[in-house]
Parts: C-alpha cells; sequence; structure tokens
C-alpha cells in the first residue's frame, strides 16, 4: 500500500545527504593522521635505533620497518 511520505520521513532521507564540514573535519582528520604516520617513519630511518623502544610509534613492535 503506497503511502504519503512524511515531513519526518522527508527530513530523515535529508539527514543522510553530505554534510561538507563533517566531510572536511574527516579527511583533514585522515590527512594528519597520515602525515603523523610518515614523520615517525622519517624519525625511525634517521635514529637508526631499535623500534620496539617505540611501541606507539612502532607498527609490529620489536621489529625494525623494512624500508
Amino acid at each position: 500500500m503506497f503511502r504519503e511520505p512524511t515531513v519526518a520521513h522527508d527530513s530523515a532521507l535529508g539527514s543522510n545527504a553530505p554534510d561538507p564540514a563533517r566531510q572536511n573535519q574527516l579527511f583533514s582528520s585522515i590527512f594528519a593522521m597520515q602525515r603523523l604516520d610518515e614523520s615517525n617513519h622519517t624519525i625511525n630511518l634517521i635514529s637508526g635505533k631499535d623500534v620496539s623502544a617505540f611501541p606507539l610509534i612502532s607498527k609490529s613492535p620489536g621489529r625494525r620497518p623494512t624500508v
């Protein structure tokens, strides 16, 4: 049985529309994490120390990252 869409139903559909501000926030968070990851990797390569000493930095604790 067909029902006319109600105002509440229409607004529920509208809430699924992309929110540009939220998307920008999400993308900038992703890029910030990527930059942080790249800088950590550079620090590991420059220092030449055992990465297991930096558990927050290394991806796999106890092993050096493969270059």
